[in-house]
């Protein structure tokens, strides 16, 4: 009796959990993200031992970047003009092989760090193409009354994996080795696959299929900047990744900053995801009861470009894990607004295309801040980089908040 009550509940307050398909994607999708966030501590921590060089890491980023911009748009009209499940049968175990590459490369020592960004590279194209197809096909598993809910949801299982992976990920890359998190991470992957063939969906596009075109792509640009709310958001999202992101330099922080080994480089990977999970839980009950949205977005973004400031002159681990936390709740918030507003306002035959300029101005603006901050660390101290950072964030989103009414006005409108 009590496991159905239980089992009600949560029902109640989570009611994307009802939808089949929607379970399965997010179960796999949580296994094969623990593995992702196990991956992130091996990766940071070998490249940095390999070349004791912050510009080493933000190179990493620029490395990704560059075949992503490459293939982004291309992968997003794909998934708008092909079927979805296909492309992520092919694009899921692309990315599992990268992990093996790296394993197996690991384990015949020879591996490098050209290699290792040769690796990276690839990978990055299936990503340009899995990134917009698992957005426009998440809005198809649920009703759209339970978006918002399983907005909050999916963004959770990303949290909750990086509570979980990288927790593990310092003391098993202290027990293990790298070679193994590596295949960890290659079957986790294969998860995916496998709950993407159980599911009831057929992975067909809304409606009717766009044609796979240039003027297809150029479509979705004319629609995104016709929305003020949608192209608004996405340049507060790349701004305040581009500024304020400073995971990047972890490894120097746990090494050379804070001294605290890999098991402290593992829990400073889990702070932000802890803080995402706790915010994300309460937020998904409670955002139904504020209505002003683009307010509370913009006081979220304020809130992570401030605690990464903190993050950025702690010289003592409990309060750089606090910040770090804090910057997560902050993060999460921001996430499922973005989220919402995009597929509230996106027919559902363009989600494919918008999910991938979405991923654009993410993307980019995550990996030229590691490329920014790399530099930045690399002549003026990991410190400085990360604290300018988040001092410039904050600039952009008060000038936002204050030149751009719309946006700091704009409440959640069914538009399509």
């Amino acid at each position: 009796m009590p496991s159905w009550y239980t089992l009600a509940m949560l029902l109640k307050h989570f009611p994307s959990f009802t939808y089949r398909d929607f379970r399965l994607l997010w179960i796999s999708e949580l296994i094969s993200a623990i593995g992702t966030g196990i991956f992130k501590v091996a990766i940071g921590w070998q490249l940095y031992a390999l070349t004791h060089s912050p510009f080493a890491l933000g190179l990493m980023g620029l490395v990704q970047l560059i075949p992503f911009l490459a293939s982004n748009l291309i992968g997003g009209a794909a998934a708008d003009s092909h079927n979805r499940k296909r492309i992520l049968y092919i694009t899921q175990p692309v990315i599992a092989l990268g992990s093996f590459f790296l394993g197996l490369t690991t384990f015949l020592h020879i591996i490098s760090p050209v290699l290792i960004y040769i690796i990276l590279a690839l990978v990055s194209v299936a990503l340009a193409f899995d990134m917009p197809t698992r957005g426009a096909f998440l809005p198809t598993l649920v009703e759209r009354k339970d978006l918002v809910n399983a907005n909050s949801i999916y963004t959770l299982l990303w949290e909750i994996a990086d509570i979980i992976g990288p927790g593990i990920g310092g003391f098993l890359l202290a027990s293990i080795g790298i070679a193994s998190i590596y295949f960890l991470d290659f079957v986790s992957t294969l998860f995916v696959v496998g709950a993407i063939a159980l599911m009831h969906n057929n992975g067909e596009p809304e409606k009717e299929r766009s044609l796979f075109s240039l003027q297809s792509i150029r479509h979705s640009f004319t629609f995104l900047f016709s929305k003020h709310i949608l192209w608004t958001t996405k340049l507060l999202d790349a701004a305040s990744v581009l500024f304020a992101s400073c995971v990047i330099l972890f490894p120097v922080y746990a090494k050379d900053i804070l001294h605290v080994g890999p098991q402290g480089l593992g829990l400073m990977y889990t702070a932000p995801a802890m803080g995402a999970f706790i915010v994300g839980v309460v937020y998904s009950k409670i955002s139904t009861k504020f209505s002003r949205q683009g307010a509370i977005l913009l006081g979220a973004v304020a809130v992570y470009a401030l605690s990464t400031i903190l993050f950025g002159i702690s010289k003592i681990f409990f309060i750089s894990f606090l910040a770090l936390f804090i910057s997560g709740g902050a993060n999460v918030v921001s996430v499922i607004i973005r989220a919402t507003i995009t597929q509230l306002n996106t027919p559902g035959n363009m989600m494919g295309r918008v999910s991938a300029i979405s991923s654009f101005f993410w993307v980019s603006g995550d990996r030229l801040g590691d490329l920014e901050g790399g530099v930045v660390a690399q002549f003026l101290g990991a410190p400085f980089a990360v604290a300018f950072g988040g001092i410039v964030a904050l600039g952009i989103v008060g000038s936002m908040a204050i030149f751009n009414p719309l946006l700091r006005n704009y409440v959640y409108k069914d538009e399509v």
